[in-house]
């Protein structure tokens, strides 16, 4: 589904999205970030799916 209805599109076989998020998260580009939700699925949230 994930493909089909992001609407910044989507590729289920591709990681690297979600893995430069995660090294996002882990260095220090996000220093006063706390007790937040981080979404990686190409804006399918935001559709409410």
């Amino acid at each position: 589904m994930w493909g089909e209805k992001a609407p910044l599109s989507w590729d289920v076989d591709d990681p690297t999205p979600v893995a430069k998020s995660v090294c996002g998260l882990l260095s220090d580009w996000f220093p006063a970030t706390t007790g937040s939700m981080v979404f990686v699925d190409g804006g399918v949230h935001f559709l409410g799916l």
